[in-house]
């Protein structure tokens, strides 16, 4: 049973003890007699509502503010908050050593420290519930909602939990300072999007499109965090099982990345095909679509890097098992650059299909993606230097880290100065800005790539330099 986890009867005795658990219980009572002052003063007084039904309509928004608040903002800050309190306490090694399986850890945390989160919210719903029957709010929608509010929770907080996982044991309070300015950013957006949804009638019925098929707009959005949570919760469960290996397997590199373009694909796919987009140049839906299917192929490299040590021990046992000499491009295919290559690959297949099926003009979406991948080999050279060269320079990252930085940056800053807006198209972001406007003029795209590939020429000779010594290091041994 849950309940015999033993993380979750040890979170119960600190998070339960009855004088923390009243100081929350008060504050949230005292939250709650004020809401009901407030809102009960405005209905008397006529000056908020006008009727009973009106009032418990914004009584039952003003709970799913809160509803959003506990599970979406408090629960995730404790789940990601778990791994940090245990290194903070030295406890981390004695919490490695546990004698529970990943998934009785994954369930103790996500459930053992939201215990009380997890009480306040089940108030929560029952206050909803009520004050939706009350307003007459129709019932598909209050399930829809609540749904929608289940499946984000479990999402925010194993997505946390599984960024918080650090091998190595240090300190996640970046993480947390992160997640503390993302929910201050998104704070006030849910918040207005809330009020939109007040203001929308039979929101239930909004329906979106996944390829044909229409489904009610939160259906859909509770059916792909449930997705991604259980890839989320895959991924803790392989950190807890092999803390020191990546966090994908190169076949799961390339099946959350199919899986994410499949996603990707079929919420745009009604509206790629229709009359309105095809005309001449990059329309802002296929642009808006490249951009967002490009992110996994930029973020899952990161998750998926093998390190130099890795190298090594690869090469040893080829050379071991084979007695042959390893070839070298046998060590670049097991690098991590194949990876990267790989899922640009896919990425690269379906944007030029999309491009093709919408009517666009396939010569400059080619071109696009030519130098698209000129941009994104040289981001994928700087992360392989970083592996070669880290065991001998420590302090390569923040070289790298800069180099990233003025790339992307100072091309938009000499624009500015010298008011020459080609100059911006040399930075990843500025050439977004170009295939937006599309010029027609294609002569500065082939200057961007050949720049692009001039810079990939120093990294490469570093990594290949590295990927020889390791050849030779392991032949000798």
């Amino acid at each position: 049973m849950i309940t015999d986890n033993p993380l979750i009867k040890r979170y119960r005795y600190s998070v339960m003890r009855p004088r923390q658990f009243w100081v929350y219980m008060s504050v949230y009572i005292a939250t709650l007699l004020l809401m009901f002052l407030i809102n009960y003063s405005g209905y008397e007084t006529e000056e908020m509502y006008k009727s009973l039904q009106e009032l418990f309509r914004s009584v039952f928004y003003q709970f799913l503010v809160i509803q959003i608040i506990t599970l979406w903002i408090w629960g995730t800050f404790n789940s990601g908050s778990a791994i940090g309190e245990e290194v903070t306490d030295k406890t981390y090694d004695f919490f490695r050593l546990l004698p529970m399986t990943p998934k009785a850890k994954t369930i103790g945390i996500l459930i053992g420290k939201n215990l009380l989160v997890l009480l306040m919210a089940a108030c929560n719903f029952i206050f909803m519930i009520a004050a939706g029957i009350a307003a007459d709010l129709n019932k598909m929608l209050l399930a829809q909602m609540m749904l929608t509010l289940v499946c984000g929770a479990i999402l925010t907080n194993s997505f946390t939990l599984l960024s918080s996982i650090n091998s190595k044991g240090r300190k996640g309070k970046s993480a947390v300072v992160g997640f503390i300015a993302l929910a201050f950013i998104l704070g006030p957006v849910i918040i207005n999007g809330i009020v939109e949804l007040s203001n929308i009638t039979d929101a239930e019925k909004k329906m979106a499109c996944f390829f044909e098929f229409k489904l009610p707009i939160m259906i859909l959005v509770s059916i792909i965090a449930l997705y991604f949570s259980c890839w989320t919760i895959k991924g803790i469960l392989r950190k807890f099982t092999y803390e020191d290996e990546p966090l994908f397997t190169r076949p799961a590199a390339f099946i959350f990345m199919l899986g994410y373009e499949f996603v990707t694909f079929g919420l745009f796919y009604h509206y790629l095909f229709q009359a309105d987009s095809s005309q001449l140049g990059l329309t802002g839906l296929n642009f808006a679509f490249w951009t967002f299917s490009l992110l996994p192929a930029l973020a899952v490299p990161l998750g998926s890097v093998r390190t130099f040590d890795k190298y090594l021990e690869f090469a040893g046992r080829v050379i071991s098992k084979t007695g042959d000499k390893l070839r070298l491009a046998r060590l670049t295919l097991f690098s991590n650059l194949s990876l990267g290559l790989g899922l640009f690959a896919i990425w690269a297949s379906l944007a030029a299909i999309t491009s093709y099926f919408a009517k666009l003009p396939m010569k400059d979406h080619l071109i696009y993606i030519a130098v698209i991948f000129t941009f994104y080999f040289f981001l994928l050279l700087l992360i392989e230097v970083f592996v070669v060269i880290s065991p001998t320079i420590s302090k390569i990252g923040v070289l790298l880290v800069f180099v990233i930085v003025a790339y992307i940056i100072l091309p938009l800053i000499f624009s500015s100065i010298f008011d020459i807006k080609e100059i911006a198209m040399f930075s990843p972001f500025g050439y977004m800005g170009h295939m937006a406007d599309n010029d027609g003029d294609k002569t500065i795209d082939l200057c961007v790539a050949i720049v692009n590939l001039l810079l990939c020429i120093l990294p490469a000779i570093l990594i290949l330099r590295r990927h020889t010594d390791v050849i030779k290091a392991r032949q000798k041994m």
